[in-house]
């Protein structure tokens, strides 16, 4: 497996790793998510030189994968992510690997099993677009995220939502910008854009922006233990209603006495 630019080790916090096809701009997004000071490894994974196995993805509590060129291996990679995701990994995906399908999209068992919460369609770009409707307010992927600007590009998968997804917050045109996804009660989360800023390139999200939060929250959120970021199930609310009538009904007992 091959790590570049491998973060300096802190106290606290999760190990993560960017595994990715990006030679060109994956340092700028090494260097803002290491000077978060939130991860205690930010290692780099060439995904487009080689494959990295089960047991080397486990390494890590979650990962942010993205692509701007071809997988090593497109396959097998999709097969092992989904195999470490529903082993409990986090699993956060983005641009373009979630879209351009049959060309640099993440595949394998990680689409024939529809683990990302939104469908792979050729990217859309061109139109700048903003931080739009937020369809969950309060949840932690949008803690501290205030603003977000895509830049003059606005790089995104204009896709919908998988069955099962949750549409978090939307881009201004209304294409689901923050969306998130329970497989086997662990929590995928798709940032809708492509992670390097414009620090690294002017068109790019504008780092003025909290495009690095965005990332930070998803990468702390995905995963084990993720189950209360996701909108309850029918039998959630259903069991909720049953617990509050029973109080309810207990109150007035106790009032009658």
């Amino acid at each position: 497996m091959a790590l570049i630019c491998a973060g300096p080790a802190v106290a606290a916090g999760p190990a993560i790793a960017l595994v990715q096809a990006d030679s060109s701009f994956v340092a700028d997004v090494h260097t803002k998510l290491v000077a978060t000071g939130q991860f205690s490894t930010v290692d780099v994974i060439d995904a487009g030189s080689v494959t990295p196995t089960v047991a080397q993805l486990q390494a890590y509590r979650s990962i942010l994968v993205w692509s701007n060129g071809s997988f090593a291996d497109s396959t097998t990679l999709g097969n092992n992510i989904d195999t470490y995701l529903r082993g409990g990994g986090g699993v956060v995906i983005a641009v373009f690997a979630n879209t351009d399908p049959g060309i640099i999209d993440l595949r394998g068992a990680f689409a024939t099993n529809v683990d990302s919460p939104m469908t792979v369609a050729p990217q859309s770009q061109g139109v700048e677009l903003t931080l739009g409707t937020i369809h969950v307010p309060g949840s932690p992927l949008l803690a501290g995220v205030t603003s977000f600007d895509g830049g003059t590009s606005s790089y995104h998968d204009p896709g919908t939502l998988t069955p099962g997804a949750v549409d978090i917050a939307d881009w201004s045109n209304g294409t689901p910008l923050v969306a998130t996804k329970l497989i086997n009660n662990f929590l995928v989360v798709a940032l809708n854009f492509f992670p390097p800023s414009s620090d690294a390139r002017s068109d790019f999200w504008k780092s003025s922006t909290n495009g690095t939060q965005l990332m930070v929250n998803a990468l702390l959120n995905a995963g084990t233990g993720a189950r209360s970021l996701a909108v309850p199930t029918l039998s959630e609310w259903a069991l909720g209603a049953v617990a509050l009538i029973l109080l309810v009904s207990g109150f007035w007992r106790l009032r009658r006495r």
